[in-house]
């Protein structure tokens, strides 16, 4: 289950910015892994985690065709922390 939310608004002549956000929560994961017969459980895990995000994003015309894209995005999974994202093209 999850949401997002995207706003973007043309700034200036030349400059698009876009912001935006997302949520989700994995209410369930669950993994098992056995052998039928004999039954033997090698795995039975169950689990939940979460994931939180927001990004950054400005699209900025340089010439009539030519266009510079820039963009931050941080997320943050329950499971194991953060992870940054610079991206430029």
């Amino acid at each position: 289950m999850g949401s997002e939310f995207k706003v973007a608004k043309q700034l200036l002549e030349k400059h698009r910015l876009t912001v935006g956000g997302e949520y989700r929560d994995n209410f369930r994961q669950d993994q098992r892994n056995y052998d039928v017969n004999p039954f033997f459980s090698y795995l039975h895990d169950k689990r939940s985690s979460q994931v939180w995000a927001f990004y950054f994003q400005d699209e900025v015309s340089l010439l009539d065709n030519l266009i510079l894209n820039v963009g931050l995005r941080y997320d943050h999974y329950s499971s194991f922390g953060s992870r940054s994202i610079l991206d430029l093209h």
